[in-house]
Formats: structure tokens, sequence, C-alpha cells
């Protein structure tokens, strides 16, 4: 079906998910590709944030039960609990197990994080390995997420095993995944398996990643895969991924990836950031995948692949939408491009058109946060996020 609408369509429908209400005290300044013109002109009351929310708009939970332990978490999960409040910086520590914590339909899963309180975390116990490849904690569908650590045990690459942190149940839809920190986790921070309509906004998801001694290297911060599976994934800061956000390629998959801060951490264990395979036996790269908006302070010398877009398969509804974006590289980045994939990609011409290259990106403390610059644009960055000079 997406074959017959706009990408500028998709981009709104993938925004109204979970029968979420987007204000427009709520929106980004940008929603829909806004010309640079107008994003530069543009004058907010109060500087938007990237990677956490303002502790301002923490979310009502008079109604929730509260758990402050592994025993009354995993009750509170049980028993079907609507809303479940992990207060304070509470330190919750989770089998490494499949399927530890199952997060029913309907479930909402919060905790006090914000741009300068750390909040709760679910620390996943780094033992008790059963088997390879699994997730620790599953979503069902309209689940949601949000105001969490969810801190994986492995931060060094050559961990070994291949483990998730989050991923959907296959089938549902309208997950929420907001306002967390998500990292150490070897195979992917978040899974969207053959689940569409998934919200990703406002995370900070770092140090993920893994290289075995074959060579099979992993670490994806967000991953959509299996099939059938879409996420907008919007205003969340990246650092220290193999890959910030990877696509299978299988059909029906795609991503809008909005507003997004790509930082340059992950040495020889980082790869080109935005990516999306071509599927099985085709050249076919999933659905549609649509950045725009986005800023990369990535490609110095260091990673392993200095490139901040690679789509390896041309999507079912066209070549990639690559348009709005700031990098702080030139387009050509040693002997790579900052944004490659032939056919699947717009022409130079037309990249060097609609984005903007070599810009420079500035980072300062002020007495409001952590600030983040360029070209007149500015966010406020969460305390968590080291600053880059």
């Amino acid at each position: 079906m997406l074959n017959n609408i706009g990408w500028r369509t998709r981009s709104v429908i993938a925004l109204m998910v979970a029968g979420s209400a987007f204000t427009a005290a709520n929106m980004p300044l940008s929603a829909v590709a806004a010309p640079f013109e107008q994003r530069q002109t543009t004058e907010a009351s109060q500087t938007p944030w990237l990677g956490a929310t303002s502790c301002s708009s923490s979310p009502d939970l008079q109604s929730a039960t509260v758990a402050g332990s592994w025993a009354e978490l995993r009750a509170a999960v049980n028993s079907g609990a609507p809303l479940i409040h992990i207060p304070g910086n509470a330190e919750i520590t989770v089998p490494n197990e499949p399927n530890a914590l199952r997060i029913k339909r309907n479930q909402q899963l919060v905790g006090d994080r914000c741009e300068s309180r750390a909040g709760a975390s679910l620390k996943i116990e780094a033992g008790n390995i059963h088997g390879k490849t699994y997730p620790v904690i599953t979503m069902d569908s309209n689940a949601r997420i949000e105001g969490l650590r969810i801190l994986g045990p492995y931060h060094d690459p050559s961990a070994g095993f291949r483990i998730l942190g989050v991923q959907t149940v296959s089938g549902s839809s309208g997950q929420i995944i907001r306002n967390s920190e998500l990292a150490g986790w070897s195979y992917s921070a978040l899974s969207i398996k053959t689940t569409t309509n998934v919200l990703v906004e406002n995370n900070y998801i770092h140090d993920n990643f893994l290289v075995e001694s074959n060579g099979y290297a992993t670490g994806y911060g967000v991953v959509v895969q299996n099939g059938n599976a879409t996420a907008t994934i919007r205003r969340n800061v990246f650092d220290r991924n193999r890959h910030a956000i990877a696509g299978s390629g299988q059909v029906g998959e795609g991503y809008t990836a909005t507003e997004n801060l790509v930082l340059q951490g992950g040495g020889k264990q980082a790869y080109h950031q935005f990516d999306m395979h071509a599927g099985t036996g085709t050249t076919v790269g999933g659905e549609y995948v649509d950045i725009t908006n986005n800023f990369f302070d990535y490609g110095r010398v260091g990673t392993s692949n200095r490139q901040s877009v690679l789509v390896r398969g041309v999507p079912a509804s066209g070549p990639a939408e690559v348009k709005g974006n700031f990098f702080s590289q030139d387009f050509f980045v040693g002997s790579q491009v900052a944004v490659g994939g032939g056919a699947a990609v717009p022409s130079q011409e037309q990249l060097r058109l609609e984005n903007q290259f070599k810009r420079p990106f500035k980072y300062a403390k002020t007495d409001e946060c952590l600030t983040f610059t360029v070209d007149k644009i500015r966010w406020c960055l969460p305390d968590s996020v080291p600053s880059t000079p």
C-alpha cells in the first residue's frame, strides 16, 4: 500500500501510532522536511531536546502500580497492571534469559528519566546464557516504555553473545519507546521484528556492538527486521553503535528517521550509521527509507566505515529520501562518500542540493543545558550525553 503514497504522507502516518496525540506544543520544529530557510528562522519559546524530554513534561502517575524490585516488577507485569511506575533511581536486576520480562498489550512501564535525572534502571545480569540470540524484554501491541535506563551486560565488543535488549512481539503494532537510555546490547538495543507503526523518540542509544572471532559483527541501536516492520525514529542521540539504525531489507520493512543526532564514537567497531540491507536473494531493500532533518557528526578518521548513510538495496517505493540533513564531514569522506548506495539513493547532485555538508557542529555547557548547535539550529542534550568537542 505504501507504494502509492508519497514519502511526506508516510512520515505523517508513521507519527500517528498507538493513538498518540501530537499537538503543536510537542511536535518537532520540522515534522516533515521543512526547507533550510524555514528551519533557520523558526523561533521556539523553549529550546527543544534531543535524547530526553523536559522534566516538566513527566507523565501522570497517580494511578500507577509502583514496582521497586524485580519481584514487584514481574508481579505487576504478569498481573496485567496497565501502568507501572519504577520510581526514582531504583536499580532492578533483571535475569539474563529469554523473555525475562514480557510487557503485555497496552501496558505502560514508566520511570522518571528526563533531561537532568538519570531515572530508574533495569540492569541485565551478565550470566545465565540460554543460547546465542534472544531478547530479554518483549513488548506486545501498544505497549510503552518511557523514562527508563535499560542497560545490557555487554559493553565490550568481544563479549561473544548475541543478546537483544527489547524486541517487539511478531505481528504486533503501535509500541512506543520514549525518553529512555538503551546501552550495552551486543546484538541490538531495540529490535522491531515483524511489527508496524513503532515510535522511537527522545532516547539516548549507545554502546551496542559485537565482533566475534570469526568476523561476524552486530550491534544495532534500532533494527527493523524479518519483514513487515516499520518505525518512526526521531529526536534520538546515537553514539558508539556499529549501526545506529539498520534494516534487514525484507518485504514491507521501512523507517522514517528524523531529527536524530549521530555522534562520532565507536572507533573501529563503528560502520555506516543509517543502513538498509538488500533482501536475501534480491536487490530490493525493504519498502521505504526516509532520512530527513538529521545531524551527522560522524565520519572522521578512526571508524572502520566513514559513511553516515548506506542503503544497500533499492527500496520498493523508490530510492531512499535523504534530504534536509546536516553533515559535519564533506560529501567525500576520504575514499568514501557520506551517503552511499548508488541507485538506492538520490544522485550526488541532488544530495548536495538537498543536504548540507561540512557544517561545524558546536557543543557547549550553558546554564540551561548541554547545547548542540549547527547552522543556527540549537538543541539541548541530556546530562547523560558527554560533550563532544
